[in-house]
């Protein structure tokens, strides 16, 4: 909820509270329409408050947000390192696990090179002449 002011309209605590609600729950995987239904708002306007959220948040935000999320890794992997050096299996993978999340985190992996091959109608009907001349000449195939 706004409230309308002389300067304009101001955002009150308790719609940055519904709006991080909002937030919260888009991103552990609810759609609009389940936050809606929690919250008892509109499918659209829970989509409004979440594209809001994320257009509010700056750059130093996410910088932040990077920094405390790393934080919270470390403490992870420090907590479970003596553990996975005894050589339990469980907290083995369980490193391996927050270090490929920091890694993604980071951008400390290497991009996925992906090639796009086109067709063109000319090499669709060759290739089907040459499937056909396959078979023709193995009919157990």
């Amino acid at each position: 909820m706004t409230m309308s002011t002389s300067s304009g309209f101001e955002r009150t605590e308790l719609d940055a509270r519904n709006t991080a609600e909002t937030l919260r729950l888009r991103s552990q995987g609810f759609t609009y329409r389940d936050i809606g239904n929690r919250l008892g708002i509109d499918a659209s306007t829970a989509q409004r408050r979440v594209k809001r959220a994320l257009a509010e948040i700056t750059m130093d935000s996410i910088d932040e947000l990077r920094r405390l999320e790393g934080e919270r890794l470390d403490a992870l992997q420090l907590a479970l390192w003596p553990k996975a050096m005894e050589g339990n299996a469980q907290a083995v993978r369980a490193i391996l696990t927050i270090s490929e999340r920091r890694a993604k985190l980071y951008g400390l992996d290497q991009p996925h090179q992906v090639t796009i091959e086109q067709w063109s109608m000319e090499s669709i009907d060759a290739e089907v002449a040459r499937l056909t001349r396959l078979l023709a000449d193995n009919p157990d195939y």
